[in-house]
Formats: structure tokens, sequence, C-alpha cells
């Protein structure tokens, strides 16, 4: 996880706290209260669905949908727009759950020329039976600020 910004790394530090021994904590364990407060409103969490054939939305952070202007809580990924965005989110997730363990990316998203950006996502496993995953809790983390973002989103950015 070499080059994770700080604030994604406190995640991860919180999850190895609270998982003790196991592969993973539980839900339960896992408190969203717990961590930065500006952080939480872009996160997601999904409950994994048939081992991985599908995920739903559990929790979608109100940044989240102030930016995508949607809520996403108790939709499928798949119903996330555009289509391609939605594949590579469960493509994201599935690594994940082949892994299982926490899973960091960094993709840049260029909408124009004159605007370009890192978005970073932290996707952490969760487990209530110690066996298997059956929430992911996912970050979302860059360096703009929401304003930047939501012209971006305006631009055509989804």
């Amino acid at each position: 996880m070499e080059g994770m910004p700080d604030p994604l790394r406190a995640i991860v530090t919180y999850w190895q706290a609270v998982r003790q021994d196991r592969f993973a904590p539980t839900w339960a364990d896992f408190h969203l209260d717990e961590l930065d407060p500006q952080l939480v409103p872009w996160c997601s969490v999904v409950d994994v669905v048939d081992g991985g054939s599908d995920f739903t939305y559990r929790f979608w952070g109100t940044a989240r949908g102030a930016l995508q202007r949607h809520d996403m809580t108790g939709k499928s990924v798949r119903d996330l727009s555009p289509p391609e965005l939605a594949e590579a989110v469960i493509g994201e997730y599935a690594k994940m759950l082949k892994r299982r363990k926490p899973v960091w990316f960094s993709q840049d998203v260029i909408v124009d020329d004159e605007r370009k950006f890192t978005y970073q996502y932290l996707r952490l496993p969760l487990s209530d039976d110690g066996e298997t995953i059956d929430k992911i809790v996912a970050f979302s983390h860059n360096r703009r600020g929401f304003r930047e973002l939501e012209s971006m989103a305006e631009a055509g950015l989804k």
C-alpha cells in the first residue's frame, strides 16, 4: 500500500486493530463513527450477495450522494452509471474477495484537457462468521474539494 495517503492509511490501521487475530473484523466491530468524520461521507458499505455474484449497498455516504446526485442505498452495484463504472467496481470487489485483505486502487480520471485528477479507493473486507467475506467497506479519497468535483460531475463525470 505504498503511496497511500495518510487518511486512508489511518483507516487500514483502524481495520487492523479491530480485526484482532481474525482475517477481517465483523461489521459489529467496525464503527464508522470512530473514523475521521471527513472521510465517512465518502464511504460506502456493500453486502456481498451469493459469494460475490452481486453486491448491494447497505450504506452510501452523503458526499457520494450529493456529488453523484443519487443515493445507492439498497441498490445493486450493477445499477451504477455508466455501466463501465459498475463493471470496474465489481472487478475491484472480486479482486478483494480473492485476496481476502484490503485493496487500494489509484485511478487517473480525465474529464477534459484542463480537468484531470487522481481518485483513490480503499476496499476492506468484513466477516461476521470469521471465514466468509459478507460485507465490504469502501472509502474514496482525492485531493480536490467538493465544489471542484461537483463542477466536474456537471461536466459529464458520473
